[in-house]
């Protein structure tokens, strides 16, 4: 009834149903181990036995190769609520000793993700060189965070420009339009053809704050760059209510760049459709990636 043609479906489950979804993996839990009990869990989930870096490594290639096999579209990281997105690069040497302290520590001794963020930030650039490899655009959850008590600093977008400037022919989608450094992702989106900003949230969020920062990325970004809904619900009734309001936002702003005279009728529904589903399916391959995994055989037709 939203009239959404395929969910990207960020539940940690990759068998679902290929009409209406698209499974995103996460990988957080191999990027911040910092226990024995932690490392003993990606064990359990990948049948990989864990006593070396090169060994939690060769699970994360298992883990990788098992959600392409299975049709994942994309790959999404939710650290910014336990930590900087701060990801230098880091000599494997000092990954390992951390790893090695890791492996013979009490759970109540593991160190904080302060300590054990050289191992970290290690693992999250051999995260983003399998994205790289297997054509997986990386979501990165940036600005505004759920709940109450967080760090806002922590989610500053800016912090990922090294990572930026490593790995310049990825797709990195830039989430929750870095709110409230939504210029700063303008800025840097213009500056890097690999970064893809995101209103996924937004609109729920802010609506004036939604339609302020889409007129100002489409006064700066490229208009095939932009991916301007993303439900970010986990139940259908939310997700219906934000692609209303989405909608309405962009046809708000929309309609105003064409009583200004800076777009046409034609160029505006061009827009439209490009920032709201084309811009998505393309960078994505949806429409090649959905077709693999389990499907149903019953879709209801569409009540437009």
């Amino acid at each position: 009834m939203a009239r959404i043609d395929v969910s990207l479906h960020d539940v940690g489950n990759l068998d679902t149903d290929r009409v209406f979804f698209v499974p995103i993996v996460r990988f957080d839990n191999f990027v911040g181990v910092r226990s024995r009990p932690e490392l003993d869990a990606l064990v359990q989930q990948s049948g990989v036995s864990i006593h070396t870096l090169d060994a939690l490594l060769q699970a994360l290639d298992k883990e990788f190769e098992k959600a392409i096999a299975a049709g994942a579209v994309g790959v999404k990281t939710g650290l910014a609520y336990q930590r900087i997105l701060d990801y230098p690069k880091v000599a494997r040497h000092d990954a390992e000793v951390i790893f090695n302290r890791v492996l013979g520590r009490h759970p109540l001794d593991a160190p904080g993700w302060a300590e054990a963020k050289p191992l970290q930030d290690f693992v999250m650039h051999q995260v983003v060189q399998r994205c790289k490899e297997h054509r997986l655009p990386l979501q990165i959850h940036t600005g505004i965070q759920e709940g109450n008590g967080n760090d806002i600093r922590m989610a500053n977008p800016t912090h990922l420009i090294p990572l930026f400037l490593e790995y310049r022919d990825m797709v990195f989608d830039v989430f929750h339009a870095g709110y409230p450094y939504s210029t700063e992702v303008a800025v840097m989106a213009k500056n890097f053809a690999s970064i893809y900003p995101d209103l996924c949230w937004m609109h729920a969020a802010t609506e004036f704050g939604s339609r302020r920062i889409l007129h100002e990325w489409l006064d700066t970004v490229p208009a095939n760059k932009i991916f301007a809904f993303g439900g970010d619900y986990c139940f259908i009734e939310g997700a219906y209510a934000h692609a209303q309001m989405a909608r309405e936002d962009v046809a708000v702003v929309l309609a105003e760049k064409v009583e200004w005279g800076h777009l046409t009728e034609a160029e505006a529904l061009r827009c439209a459709r490009a920032i709201l589903r084309d811009n998505l399916m393309r960078v994505y391959e949806i429409e090649k990636k959905r077709r693999i995994g389990p499907r149903s055989d019953a879709r209801p037709k569409r009540r437009l």
